[in-house]
């Protein structure tokens, strides 16, 4: 029960990385491999250098026990799968560590089928392992451990927990030194001129209140005087309506 909680708790902060690290996104997956993604590289190397500082820390409290350890060989076979994990992890941006998160990161699809793919294949590995005997032979197998972490596995270099958890903090170092690519500002686009209202000057197409001016060399001007002529027209019939209506008393005054 212990180890089922251990296990789940640590795939749960797993995940949590990984989406705060923007590892669930394929075009981030892509563009740090292809080192085109300074930000998302430098995130990832400081996580691995904060790792492996963590796990020498952890070792030599005795909290993981050193006898335990499975020191995975290092033959043929493991250079040409990790050849096949990046080009696959480059092609895709999915990764067995990514597509589980993935499934609650907002791409549930994409993550179900990168999963179900990690799946398949893990299934399918061994009836692919006897075809593949001769890739392993191409570099002789070794178990060296890099640092003496372990009791009985040989090493490469002197040293033990303190080198491994130097070596860690050396890769936290070396990620804070990456400079993340500068944010891209929005380009700020001009407001669009309204366009200038063509002006006919053609005699069909004018009103018969409008006043056409042609200069030399310059544009036609058009000046609607409707508004003016009305009132002017208006005026004229007031006065005209007032004359008669004196006229008319004016004969009444006489006729009387």
């Amino acid at each position: 029960m212990t180890e089922l909680i251990a296990g789940g708790a640590a795939g749960l902060l797993l995940g949590m990385a990984v989406q705060r690290l923007g590892l669930t996104n394929r075009d981030n997956v892509r563009g740090s491999i292809a080192l085109l993604r300074r930000s998302i590289t430098r995130r990832v190397l400081y996580g691995i250098g904060w790792a492996v500082a963590l796990t020498a820390l952890l070792g030599w409290l005795a909290v993981i026990d050193v006898d335990l350890l499975q020191v995975i060989p290092l033959h043929g076979g493991t250079v040409a799968g990790a050849i096949i994990f990046g080009a696959a992890a480059g092609l895709t941006g999915l990764q067995t560590g990514t597509a589980p998160a993935m499934i609650g990161g907002g791409r549930f699809l994409e993550g179900v089928c990168g999963t179900a793919g990690c799946l398949i294949g893990t299934m399918a590995l061994p009836r692919v392992l006897p075809i593949l005997e001769g890739v392993r032979t191409l570099l002789p197998g070794s178990g060296y451990t890099l640092f003496r972490v372990t009791l009985d596995e040989p090493y490469l270099l002197p040293g033990g927990f303190l080198a491994l958890g130097l070596t860690g903090a050396g890769m936290m170092v070396v990620a804070m030194l990456i400079r993340p690519e500068p944010l891209e500002e929005p380009v700020q686009t001009a407001p669009e001129e309204e366009a200038p209202q063509e002006v006919s000057a053609e005699p069909e197409t004018v009103q018969e209140e409008t006043v056409v001016a042609l200069l030399p060399g310059e544009e036609p001007l058009v000046v609607d005087s409707a508004d003016g002529a009305g009132e002017e027209s208006r005026k004229e019939e007031e006065e005209e309506e007032r004359s008669e209506t004196e006229q008319e008393t004016d004969g009444e005054n006489h006729m009387g």
